[in-house]
């Protein structure tokens, strides 16, 4: 990320990177329940990264949390599973994404301005059919 010349200018600004950023927890905005953070602009979980380092290898299938703290990021709580990553359909709506700690397709809807999950499908198709039905809809409308 720092020029390698030598020059005062480099030195300087990886010297205030450090001074800046030494001792800080990195990757460590919270998003669906795991610790993430950008690394050149690409946004990573934590506990991959954390394998990663400690294996010297990105895992190949879905990290799981053995305590099933996911904020637990200690390369001993991590264990890479026989599960493969799922690949997000790049039609994907609003309403469906991949919830690894299920390892299952979750499917919500907005009802009066809120999200609500209408449930854990094993297929994609099954949790965006459920998303799609006006039926499910107009039921949470009702109980909302």
């Amino acid at each position: 990320m720092f020029s390698e010349d030598g020059t005062p200018v480099s030195r300087t600004i990886c010297k205030a990177w450090n001074t800046r950023l030494a001792n800080k927890l990195a990757l460590n905005a919270l998003r669906d329940g795991v610790f993430v953070g950008e690394i050149n602009g690409v946004s990573f979980p934590a506990h991959r990264v954390v394998f990663a380092m400690h294996h010297g290898r990105w895992p190949v299938n879905v990290v799981k949390h053995i305590n099933g703290n996911r904020l637990d990021n200690r390369p001993c709580n991590l264990r890479e599973t026989d599960s493969p990553i799922p690949s997000p359909s790049p039609t994907s709506p609003p309403g469906v994404h991949w919830d690894e700690e299920r390892q299952q397709w979750a499917a919500n809807v907005k009802v009066r301005y809120k999200t609500v999950c209408v449930g854990w499908y094993s297929r994609f198709e099954d949790a965006l059919a459920i998303t799609k039905n006006p039926d499910v809809r107009r039921k949470l409308r009702f109980h909302a």
